[in-house]
C-alpha cells in the first residue's frame, strides 16, 4: 500500500511508519511489481493512508493523515485496503468517528491500483511511540474529552494470543 509517482517510482512517505524503538523506523508499503496501464482514473484526492479495521489501529493510524481534511474539505478521501480483503468497507463507528470530527469529504476505499491526477499527502501527524504532531492534536481536539464519572476503560493486547478471540466486536459495540 502506498503510492508511486509520474515515473512509477514508489512514494516512500506515502508508505506507514511505525517506530517501535528511538533508532528502528520500520516502513509498511512497498510498490506493487507490476501497476496496471489501464487502471480507474481519480481527478484529485487526499491520501490517508491504509484503512485498518481493528478499532485501536484506526484511531492511531487510519486518522493519522486526516488532519489535512479540514485544509481540503472538498477533496475526496482515499484510504487503501489490501487486496483480496473483506474490509473494503466504512463500518458505521468509523463514520460515526468522522462525524465527531467534522470530516464531510467523500471516501474512496481503493483495492487495486487506481490512477489519481492529483494526490495530496500530508505527513502523517501520528506515528506509533515516536510522534504526535501539534496540527494533528488540534484536529482530534475537536472531540471533547468526557469522561463518566466512576467509569474507566483500559485497552491492553497484553497476554492475549488471539485478539479476534478477545470479544473485540462486543468491545467495539460498546464504545
Amino acid at each position: 500500500m502506498g503510492s508511486c509517482g509520474k515515473d512509477g517510482r514508489f512514494d516512500p512517505e506515502t508508505a506507514l511508519f511505525r517506530r517501535y524503538h528511538p533508532r528502528h523506523r520500520h516502513r509498511l508499503g512497498q510498490a506493487h511489481d507490476e501497476i496496471a496501464t489501464q487502471t480507474p482514473r481519480i481527478a484529485s484526492a487526499l491520501y490517508a493512508g491504509p484503512l485498518f479495521p481493528a478499532f485501536g489501529h484506526f484511531l492511531l493510524e487510519s486518522l493519522a493523515r486526516l488532519w489535512a481534511a479540514d485544509r481540503f474539505p472538498d477533496r475526496p478521501i482515499l484510504w487503501s485496503v489490501g487486496q483480496g480483503t473483506d474490509h473494503a468497507i466504512l463500518q458505521p463507528w468509523m463514520r460515526d468517528i468522522l462525524d465527531l470530527l467534522g470530516v464531510t469529504n467523500p471516501i474512496l476505499l481503493v483495492t487495486a491500483p487506481v490512477t489519481v491526477d492529483e494526490l495530496i499527502v500530508p505527513a502523517p501527524g501520528y506515528e506509533i511511540q515516536y510522534r504526535f504532531g501539534a496540527h494533528h492534536r488540534r484536529f482530534l481536539g475537536k472531540v471533547s474529552h468526557r469522561p463518566e464519572p466512576n467509569r474507566k476503560l483500559w485497552l491492553s493486547r497484553a497476554g492475549v494470543e488471539k485478539v479476534e478471540n478477545a470479544g473485540r466486536t462486543a468491545l467495539e459495540a460498546r464504545l
